[in-house]
């Protein structure tokens, strides 16, 4: 069986608006940024897995104990980078290499606007020509590679108006065919990082 080419981990965040003080902010210094990985074979490229939290006051609560019963969390497999739809990154995998790219995507992500370098502002046959956002490649990947990409966000709720904010969190592993392991995203720091950490009002 094959195994996959790339493997991420998307872990979520999220909190409200009594978790902006001090205390609230403190405690998220201490959330980890990356979890063990179920026991899990695939003969796909790409897996996501995805980890979901809630922040109450200093506790950070998984979706299971914040439901109150048991619920796994969705592991999701491509056959290629280029089937993923991913809210602010896009991933170019060409000659042994998964380019990850960070773009402000106006159709999904939250305030504030990410303005600032965007490599594709001439290019008449890119989506951003002349757009004025952010667009810029956070990092090349080459084979046992590890990279993270961090940014926050604030949303607002459809139906009460009310804000609440996101940390949002994408741990990248370039395997190049390697067994997906336990410990693949907590083993080692990453040999990249990308943040993108606004003030959230």
């Amino acid at each position: 069986m094959n195994h996959p080419l790339l493997a991420i981990q998307h872990v979520t965040l999220s909190w409200n608006k009594g978790e902006r003080g001090v205390r609230g902010e403190n405690a998220r210094r201490q959330f980890p940024l990356a979890y063990p990985l179920a026991p899990l074979i695939s003969a796909k490229d790409v897996m996501i897995d995805r980890k979901s939290f809630f922040q109450e006051d200093d506790r950070f609560l998984s979706v299971e104990q914040k439901l109150g019963h048991s619920l796994r969390e969705p592991v999701f497999f491509y056959d290629s980078v280029e089937e993923l739809n991913l809210t602010n990154l896009s991933l170019c995998h060409t000659n042994d290499q998964v380019t990850v790219t960070f773009f402000y995507d106006e159709r999904r992500s939250g305030k504030p606007i990410r303005r600032g370098h965007n490599q594709d502002f001439h290019n008449l046959d890119s989506s951003f020509y002349r757009k004025d956002v952010l667009n810029e490649t956070a990092f090349i990947l080459y084979k046992h590679q590890y990279g993270r990409v961090i940014f926050n966000e604030r949303m607002t709720d459809w139906d009460t108006g009310a804000w609440y904010y996101h940390l949002q969190i994408y741990n990248l592993v370039f395997l190049a065919g390697e067994m997906l392991t336990k410990d693949l995203f907590i083993q080692r720091k990453p040999d990249y990082e990308y943040r993108q950490l606004a003030v959230l009002h």
